[in-house]
């Protein structure tokens, strides 16, 4: 997916991250110097699976991986018939700058959602 601009929208502890007029990311401040920043994507699943949970008839499935010494867990669903990524969830601690979120936010949707 390609966003060109993102547009921050502050609702208090959460930030919203818009490309144009849809939400894809929200920062969640959990404690001081600790955040969590919530990616929406919809893409194939093709990571190993380190743990799920079953809701009902999907179950949810997810990876944990360090990368660029950050902690990132990327969340999927199963249905039995297809396997899909949905959220990626990058753990953030100290001073985080919007420039650095937004760049974060381009990096996962340029890596992980394609364009029709």
């Amino acid at each position: 997916m390609k966003c060109e601009g993102i547009n921050v929208i502050n609702k208090g502890t959460i930030r919203e991250y818009a490309c144009g007029n849809t939400s894809v990311a929200r920062l969640l401040n959990l404690s001081e110097g600790e955040a969590i920043l919530s990616i929406d994507v919809v893409a194939p699943w093709n990571l190993p699976i380190d743990q799920s949970l079953r809701v009902g008839d999907v179950q949810l499935i997810y990876h944990r991986d360090v990368i660029n010494g950050l902690e990132w867990e990327f969340v999927g669903y199963d249905d039995g018939s297809r396997r899909e990524l949905i959220s990626v969830r990058i753990s953030l601690v100290g001073v985080v700058e919007d420039s650095f979120v937004k760049e974060l936010i381009i990096n996962v949707l340029g890596a992980y959602v394609k364009d029709p």
